[in-house]
């Protein structure tokens, strides 16, 4: 939904909060600002950092959250716990 249009699997820094939030994730507001400006590249985030930092917010959760989390988002929201 918020990748850059340039084919190289990039979304904006501006769209790291919006992105997050439709994972289910809640970051505060200084915490996006750092992982901005620890993963953003040339202006960029590209989709490892992404994927590294969203696992890693998955499993701070406890892990039954983090399992319905990723159900929900593999099957794109279909099913309710």
């Amino acid at each position: 939904s918020f990748e850059t249009g340039l084919r190289e699997a990039t979304i904006y820094p501006k769209n790291l909060l919006p992105a997050m939030k439709m994972l289910g994730l809640n970051p505060m507001e200084q915490e996006i600002v750092d992982l901005t400006n620890e993963i953003a590249r040339n202006g960029f985030i590209y989709f490892p950092e992404f994927s590294r930092i969203i696992h890693q917010k998955f499993r701070a959760e406890d892990e039954e959250a983090f399992r319905q989390n990723m159900f929900k988002v593999i099957l794109g929201g279909y099913y309710v716990f």
